[in-house]
């Protein structure tokens, strides 16, 4: 899934728990429980094996995602109070994504990093591969779409 939902999930629950220990846990949740979705991403397949151009393509996207995520979640959230708390909801419902990169950045030399890397794939979406198009792209959508009426309602 791209980050945009999963950064929104969190600022949600940052909007509306106080409480930094469950916060933390509810978005890092709500991460593995969007991720069991079927869904589009830009990850490609074989990201240990690309080449510069590669890379920048990949984390070309990485920047917009992440800078649309925070221009949206800066808009709406702009005057709340707390900022602080829908900031760390954001963080850390994308921290798992940053982790799984930086596992594979560092070629899967760090213990941690490869354990977080196998439990988020245990728990992303089964049968990823076989999910037409369509139904990924409809489920990402529907995601976002959801997420961003939850935002205006509370």
């Amino acid at each position: 899934m791209i980050l945009f939902p999963h950064m929104l999930a969190g600022a949600i629950i940052g909007s509306e728990v106080s409480n930094y220990p469950l916060l933390i846990l509810l978005s890092f949740s709500f991460h593995y429980i969007f991720d069991k979705i079927p869904h589009w991403d830009y990850l490609p397949r074989n990201i240990s094996e690309l080449n510069t151009k590669g890379w920048v393509l990949f984390m070309s996207k990485v920047t917009i995602d992440l800078l649309a995520g925070l221009v949206f979640i800066w808009i709406i959230f702009d005057s709340s109070p707390d900022l602080v708390r829908i900031l760390t909801g954001t963080f850390f419902g994308i921290l798992t994504d940053g982790l799984m990169l930086l596992n594979i950045l560092t070629k899967q030399k760090n213990n941690l990093l490869k354990w977080i890397e196998n439990f988020h794939r245990k728990f992303h979406f089964q049968n990823y591969e076989k999910a037409p198009l369509q139904q990924k792209l409809f489920w990402e959508t529907t995601i976002t779409a959801a997420v961003i009426i939850i935002i205006f309602l509370i």
